[in-house]
């Protein structure tokens, strides 16, 4: 049953009215013809700018599950030839997006594809959006000034005046995002990405009401399969695992970014996620049973986590580009932790193999364009 919030638009509850996916890309100024009337899932996914690097004669086959580093180092290339192929190939795939963004931005588009109350109120939305923040696995591997050139491009001829930047450590965005909502209390607090590829952990660092640090774990594997067992482990095998990691002052709450839209604070099970028909209280119940502490599990979806890790205080969105395309709006609410922190990783586990706790070890920093963690390979956002 429908619910009536769900009728409406609402930027900070997305459901799946929001999806980009569904997004037909326009005929406009600009728009190459080959892509127009075709819905945005198939021209600008991993998958699609795979293709698009499979019909590139001259480059190597792709490498999905690092496709974006792939193209890095072919951007890098010793070869001229190879480097300039790359390049294009790269700057078409932004002309796509920028597609996308154009049609977006169109005033005609809310009455051609808003078949509901609220998707036609999703897509009356983006005609006011300022500022575009494009995030996600594939804008890492020094491909990203590339593929903006191309959006640019597109803009330009489509007559579309838009901000586009890319956000600081794009793949990482859902983290700094759910850091920023662990609460103004000092002290270290857990918080999770939680994608179809890999469950990634990081210590939040409060310190004087600010976000003073991301201290980034080990990936966690993904569940093997969708049964609902199977994920369930996965998550909590996580997060009891990156709880682990902090060694002192740990807050009792867990911020979990999900590849999921949300109904009442649960993933909604609606086939579209692997984690949907989870509920914070049964996974708090099973982390509170394997380390003895009662944690407080808050779930956030991916996109609107991506749009608080941004911290814009314009009106703008957030498009992550990955294995699918996600989507996130920045809150008009500011009483989300503040700060600029510094993002380092640690470089091993946090105990050792016989399970006596190691002491801490230096982070090193990571800096502008490093690709870690590893871009996502299976996960589905909307």
């Amino acid at each position: 049953m429908t619910s009536e919030r769900n009728e409406v638009f609402d930027p900070q509850r997305l459901t799946g009215e929001a999806s980009l996916q569904r997004v037909v890309i326009a005929s406009l100024p600009g728009v190459p013809a080959d892509i127009a009337g075709t819905p945005a899932s198939e021209v600008c996914s991993r998958d699609a700018l795979a293709g698009l690097m499979l019909d590139t004669p001259g480059l190597p086959p792709p490498e999905p599950d690092r496709l974006a580093d792939q193209l890095g180092e072919l951007r890098s290339s010793a070869e001229g030839i190879v480097r300039d192929l790359a390049g294009g190939l790269l700057r078409a795939y932004g002309v796509r997006l920028g597609a996308l963004l154009a049609t977006l931005k169109d005033p005609g588009t809310p009455a051609q594809q808003g078949w509901s109350r609220a998707r036609r109120g999703y897509l009356e939305h983006w005609l006011g959006i300022e500022r575009v923040w494009l995030g996600g696995g594939l804008l890492v591997g020094g491909g990203a000034g590339d593929i903006v050139a191309g959006v640019q491009q597109l803009l330009s001829c489509a007559g579309v005046v838009l901000d586009v930047r890319v956000g600081r450590c794009p793949a990482i965005l859902p983290l700094l995002g759910a850091a920023r909502m662990v609460g103004r209390q000092d002290g270290r607090a857990v918080v999770v990405d939680a994608g179809h590829s890999s469950i990634k952990g990081a210590v939040a660092v409060v310190d004087g009401g600010a976000l003073a640090a991301l201290e980034l774990l080990p990936p966690a594997p993904a569940p093997l399969s969708g049964s609902r067992d199977s994920v369930e482990a996965a998550l909590v095998t996580a997060l009891v695992t990156f709880a682990d990691a902090v060694e002192s002052t740990r807050l009792a709450r867990v911020v979990v970014s999900v590849a999921s839209y949300l109904d009442a604070g649960a993933p909604v099970d609606d086939d579209r996620s692997i984690y949907g028909g989870l509920t914070p209280d049964r996974v708090r119940d099973l982390v509170g049973a394997a380390t003895g502490d009662d944690m407080l599990v808050e779930f956030v979806h991916d996109g609107s986590a991506s749009a608080l890790g941004i911290a814009d205080p314009r009106l703008s969105a957030v498009v992550t580009v990955g294995t699918w395309l996600g989507i996130g709006f920045t809150p008009s609410d500011r009483r989300l932790l503040g700060g600029d922190p510094e993002v380092r990783r640690r470089p091993s586990s946090p105990t050792s193999d016989q399970g006596v706790r190691s002491q801490p070890k230096a982070s090193s920093t990571i800096g502008p364009g490093t690709s870690w963690p590893p871009s996502n390979s299976r996960k589905r956002t909307s």
